[in-house]
């Protein structure tokens, strides 16, 4: 009668072992990837709405400080979102990318891109904010009823070097204008 386990059989046992372990790796990489990407995604909507109702608010001659900077009805959209990007990356973190600022505006990567010739690129995990019309103000807004020219496009990049091109899958939002200052 023999007691234990042979050789053969406990080095099965490790190998059935490891190659759980493997796949489970995995499995708990993928899902933490899944996890930021929801985060990222309902950080961009929740962000859309609180501009959306700072600029609604500005509209209607309320302060508008929801994103927790100033801004006026004689705010021009560029500033708005060069003010917008400088609160959001004081206060958040690239959840994707520790090295890689929360948010981008824009405007700048188009104007950087244009210099050097190149595509503009989103990181990972970053947030581009742009304007339909950099040099709207908000009271032009208001005056001439002008509807999206101070509209805010906030977009979210899920994956690595997100481009501004609609054949590229990624960043689905429009291109920002270049702007001749203020970058």
């Amino acid at each position: 009668m023999r007691y234990g386990f042979s050789l053969i059989e406990l080095l099965v046992v490790v190998a059935i072992i490891g190659v759980l372990a493997g796949v489970g790796g995995f499995a708990y990489l993928a899902y933490v990837d899944g996890v930021k990407s929801d985060r990222l995604i309902s950080e961009t909507q929740q962000l859309a709405r609180a501009v959306d109702q700072d600029i609604t608010a500005i509209a209607s001659g309320m302060q508008g400080d929801t994103m927790g900077f100033s801004a006026s009805s004689s705010t021009t959209c560029f500033d708005y979102v060069n003010s917008l990007v400088g609160q959001l990356n004081s206060e958040r973190q690239n959840i994707f990318n520790a090295e890689a600022s929360y948010a981008v505006n824009g405007h700048c990567l188009v104007n950087r891109a244009e210099s050097e010739s190149s595509i503009p690129r989103v990181a990972m995990g970053q947030v581009s904010v742009s304007c339909a019309d950099p040099d709207q103000a908000l009271n032009q807004r208001v005056a001439e009823s002008a509807g999206d020219a101070f509209n805010v496009s906030i977009c979210a990049c899920q994956n690595d070097g997100c481009t501004y091109e609609s054949s590229q899958s990624g960043l689905s939002c429009p291109k920002p204008q270049s702007v001749s200052n203020g970058c």
